[in-house]
């Protein structure tokens, strides 16, 4: 399980390392799939982005099953709050991404008043639905953490 050369806190950050980049990878995974490839990367929406769809969620899937083996069988215990910090691991990875979608949609929007171009519209939309899909998350999980931590 845990290596002797490993101190419990270089551990962790390995785990949240993992946590967070298959996290990046479902919001670029979303951002993907819910944007219509043909008009904003100026390419034919084909058998290439087919494979490319398939190839990423298969990548993002093995590395969220590798993230959630990490957090359950590889990062040690906490000896405060115990296995309740393990919620972490995913809480602060969604939080990130959340921020990260708005500042997107921010982007996307204000490129999309100043141009009137639709690729920016889209790319609004989709960055909109991956905050809110990861806000939501955000809001699960930090109760489920905060009722042992906090007793409330």
């Amino acid at each position: 399980m845990l290596s002797e050369q490993a101190s419990p806190a270089c551990v962790q950050v390995r785990v949240a390392a993992w946590g967070l980049l298959g996290l990046v990878g479902v919001l670029g995974s979303a951002l993907f799939l819910a944007t219509d490839t043909s008009h904003v990367l100026h390419m034919n929406a084909g058998e290439a982005w087919e494979w490319y769809g398939r190839a990423l969620w298969a990548t993002v899937t093995s590395l969220m099953f590798v993230a959630i083996w990490m957090v359950f069988q590889y990062a040690p215990e906490e000896k405060i709050m115990g296995a309740p910090q393990r919620i972490f691991y995913f809480h602060v990875p969604c939080a990130i991404i959340t921020f990260a979608s708005v500042f997107l949609l921010l982007g996307a929007s204000v490129a999309y008043l100043w141009t009137r171009d639709l690729k920016w519209y889209d790319l609004s939309r989709s960055s909109t639905e991956t905050a809110m899909l990861f806000c939501t998350l955000v809001l699960i999980t930090g109760p489920l953490w905060a009722k042992p931590a906090w007793g409330v």
